[in-house]
């Protein structure tokens, strides 16, 4: 509503505040000028359940705030930090699995490789047991359509595959399907005790999940990448704030 009233040419003209103990400190925000213009800014610091933070809009040139970028190649979509440095990628034209095996493997739309800050890779695709695994993707593994049925995952079935149609939009938010989510997860001793790391969010497992013709069907999730140990106390801290944000509410001074 706000960035409606006053256009995205003078939001560009106006600094954000935060008025807290006598001090206004500029904050910076992002202005995402889609079909729906929006700003959003992070909440530094701790925000404790029930309290008030106040912002202001005053005018003058705002500071940058942290920049991401996204760089469009021939096969993948690069998304960059501030420094240039990739964050990760996401794959968009169809992989080919590794010479010698069967073609039915190759596929589309999945992230790899996904980076911590410092740089280090943290995905994997086409391992030699499981080349049907591809990074952070999507794979439905039973789907009932048409009196048909079909598997995304296990790919050399011949039952389904997947395929990218086009770019969209960026969505933000907590509420999906069957939330809180059902998870599987790899047992520590699993493929041999040699450390591989797999999990996977299942929001069909334990029912079905009809969808219906004319309609938009949305999954939000947000991944937490870090280099270190994170605590348990800083792991649900950051779960709260996406499960359920602050409330806004904007007031004309």
């Amino acid at each position: 509503m706000l960035v409606a009233e006053l256009g995205t040419v003078s939001v560009k003209k106006i600094r954000l505040i935060e008025v807290a103990e006598g001090k206004r400190v500029e904050k910076p925000f992002q202005l995402i000028d889609d079909t729906e213009p929006r700003i959003y800014w992070k909440l530094d610091g701790v925000t404790p359940a029930g309290s008030k933070r106040i912002f202001e809009f005053e005018r003058g040139k705002p500071t940058e705030a942290p920049f991401v970028s996204a760089d469009k190649q021939a096969d993948d979509l690069v998304v960059k930090g501030q420094d240039k440095q990739p964050l990760l990628t996401y794959r968009y034209t169809v992989k080919a699995p590794p010479e010698g095996v069967d073609p039915l493997y190759g596929r589309a739309g999945y992230i790899h490789p996904l980076y911590t800050p410092s740089g280090k890779v943290l995905t994997r695709i086409q391992p030699p047991d499981h080349y049907h695994h591809y990074g952070i993707w999507n794979p439905w593994t039973k789907i009932s359509y048409g009196g048909k049925e079909y598997d995304l995952w296990n790919l050399g079935g011949n039952k389904g595959t997947v395929r990218f149609v086009k770019f969209d939009r960026i969505e933000q938010g907590a509420e999906n399907y069957n939330f809180p989510e059902p998870i599987r997860v790899w047992p520590f001793d699993g493929n041999g005790g040699r450390g591989d790391q797999f999990f996977n969010f299942s929001p069909t497992k334990n029912k079905d999940w009809v969808l219906m013709a004319g309609h938009t069907y949305t999954l939000t999730y947000r991944l937490v990448v870090f280099d270190g140990r994170l605590s348990a106390s800083e792991a649900e801290s950051m779960w709260q704030s996406f499960a359920h944000p602050p409330e806004v509410k904007v007031q004309k001074m």
